[in-house]
């Protein structure tokens, strides 16, 4: 199996946890509008492209993939309850034409960037229409579920136009609802987990474990299972009663 469907799969088992911690074991039958929560997502990236035109504003890159990012959790809600399978997500977007395709969007991205403002100005104009194809193919969604197979593709392509890479776009995604699960799973809805951790000498949250922890190993952030057993070593180590046995 490649580590990108590996990846995707995983995306799907554990948006399948969150749902149920969040809504219940059958969310899949309680008519969830999950297109106007993706577009209420897809709203709050374009407030990071600079699009006043009444003021001076910083493109936000950076933020504008994370919107992104949360914006597929909603869609492949949608594309699960639909019964799209992990396979056809990864087929689509790792076809040969996918794959250029953002390549061809970071290498743009990348280049407008040593242009100063004009390659910026550029750079803003692709956000933009970008950001509108896929509220487009979102709300195209509803009446033609056949389309949510090109989730991880259309939203790996808007992530790749502000440079995010595949990997960048799954591994934030798996990390983040890796320690929200992991938070349920050890008590956070009832208080009997620590989100401050003594990590080597300092108190820090435990979402910020987690990226030094994938940081110093990358692997981790594309494997929940490992992330999750390195969290808990580490979690152990000062507070062995709230570890997963």
């Amino acid at each position: 199996m490649s580590d990108f469907l590996k990846a995707i799969k995983q995306t799907c088992e554990l948006q399948d946890k969150a749902n149920q911690v969040m809504a219940g074991g059958d969310w899949t039958n309680l008519n969830i509008d999950w297109v106007s929560c993706a577009c209420a997502e897809l709203g709050e990236s374009y407030t990071w492209s600079g699009y006043k035109h009444w003021k001076r504003q910083e493109v936000n890159l950076h933020q504008l993939g994370i919107e992104v990012i949360d914006t597929y959790h909603f869609m492949l809600s949608m594309a699960i309850e639909k019964g799209v399978c992990a396979e056809s997500i990864f087929k689509a977007a790792f076809n040969e034409v996918s794959v250029k395709s953002r390549e061809t969007m970071r290498a743009l991205c990348a280049e407008n960037l040593t242009k100063g403002e004009s390659g910026v100005a550029v750079l803003k104009t692709r956000i933009k229409s970008s950001i509108k194809a896929s509220l487009a193919w979102a709300l195209s969604c509803d009446n033609n579920p056949k389309l949510l197979e090109n989730t991880a593709q259309e939203l790996m392509l808007l992530a790749s136009v502000v440079g995010f890479s595949d990997e960048q776009f799954l591994s934030n995604y798996l990390v983040k609802n890796c320690i929200n699960i992991y938070r349920q799973k050890l008590g956070d809805r009832e208080g009997k987990y620590p989100r401050m951790w003594i990590f080597r000498g300092e108190t820090i949250e435990d979402n910020q474990v987690a990226e030094i922890l994938t940081k110093e190993n990358p692997a981790l952030a594309m494997d929940v299972v490992a992330l999750e057993a390195a969290l808990n070593d580490a979690l152990r180590q000062f507070h062995p009663q709230s570890a997963a046995a």
